[in-house]
């Protein structure tokens, strides 16, 4: 998504689901593994994540409005199976993604979509691919990776603002947003 903005300052932003530490290691231990055997530069657990919407620069003024978004921007909380990984050539970066998109993801992800639409970011003419990035820079082919799926049980998600430092990314929460109730019971 782009902002139809123009004013500065600006803040590099998105929204994403975020891993649970323990879920997280779990993932980078997959990373690792595709690392050892493809090359490239293995994602920090601290990193890993699965965006939702990437805003890019936006004014720092529309920052308050986009860490409140209304509550028909939600969905019933769902689990993530990670099950199947991949590399793109195009970019090199390899990633876990479930087969099966979960309905609650769909309906989360577009919902967003169009409030962003509707207060003025240009959406992302792309199809949404959830996927986490686990490894960037992959120097190799996939053969065949097979793994043991991992369950993500989803309950929120964030909008985030990357930053920069001389380890590499980390990623600052601006704001935390909680799914609606799974049946009388949370993940």
């Amino acid at each position: 998504m782009a902002d139809s903005g123009s004013a500065a300052p600006r803040a590099r932003l998105f929204y994403a689901l975020w891993p649970d530490a323990p879920l997280a290691q779990r993932i980078a231990g997959h990373g690792a593994r595709l690392q050892a055997a493809l090359g490239g530069r293995a994602a920090r657990p601290g990193t890993l994540h699965l965006t939702l919407a990437f805003l890019g620069e936006v004014d720092a003024s529309r920052i308050a409005r986009l860490a409140a978004p209304p509550a028909t921007v939600s969905a019933p909380c769902f689990e993530l199976r990670l099950d199947r990984c991949g590399v793109w050539p195009h970019n090199g970066i390899a990633w876990l993604a479930p087969a099966l998109m979960p309905p609650a993801l769909a309906q989360l992800q577009q919902r967003l979509s169009q409030w962003l639409e509707s207060i003025g970011f240009i959406p992302d003419p792309r199809v949404f691919r959830p996927h986490v990035s686990v490894v960037r820079r992959v120097r190799a082919p996939l053969a065949e990776a097979p793994f043991e799926p991992l369950a993500w049980p989803v309950a929120q998600w964030r909008l985030v603002r990357p930053r920069w430092s001389a380890e590499g990314a980390f990623y600052e929460p601006m704001a935390c947003f909680a799914l609606q109730a799974c049946g009388g019971r949370d993940p």
